[in-house]
């Protein structure tokens, strides 16, 4: 089974959070994917604090940034990515179209996010955003244990 990584889900591997290492021990025979929408928001986690005022002089979390850096690309040498491509953009504009006429938006990133991995044939995300992705029937969410915290 393919199971995709929501953006929360990431940031929990790369702070080697314990919910994620126990979903990920429990689960160590599936395949893992990472969604082009979720890596914009991680990059851009990255990218913002260094320019912000409230972080820029923040040394302690802009080196935890760095090293989460560092993890990252590791991480990507060893799992699939899965590219925003015209039919993940068709089905995110759908689902959101169907949502936001039943009056339950959803994030525009994680309706990319789901227009992603159904586009692609899949069906699985790991997230904490358990209440977003709950309003696509499409998908089958599997839940962190624990919030995680920035």
């Amino acid at each position: 089974m393919m199971i995709f990584l929501d953006t929360d889900a990431i940031i929990a591997i790369l702070r080697g959070t314990p919910a994620m290492g126990a979903f990920l021990a429990a689960h160590k025979t599936e395949i893992f994917a990472i969604p082009m929408p979720a890596l914009f928001e991680i990059y851009y986690g990255f990218y913002y604090p260094p320019v912000s005022k409230e972080f820029r002089d923040n040394t302690q979390f802009l080196q935890r940034l760095l090293r989460e850096q560092q993890r990252l690309l590791q991480l990507l040498t060893d799992i699939q990515i899965f590219e925003l491509s015209l039919d993940a953009i068709k089905k995110a504009a759908e689902i959101s179209a169907r949502l936001d006429a039943m009056g339950t938006p959803v994030g525009k990133f994680d309706i990319l996010i789901a227009g992603t991995l159904l586009a692609a044939g899949y069906d699985t995300i790991v997230t904490n955003n358990v209440g977003h992705y709950e309003k696509v029937p499409e998908i089958k969410v599997l839940p962190i244990s624990t919030k995680i915290i920035l």
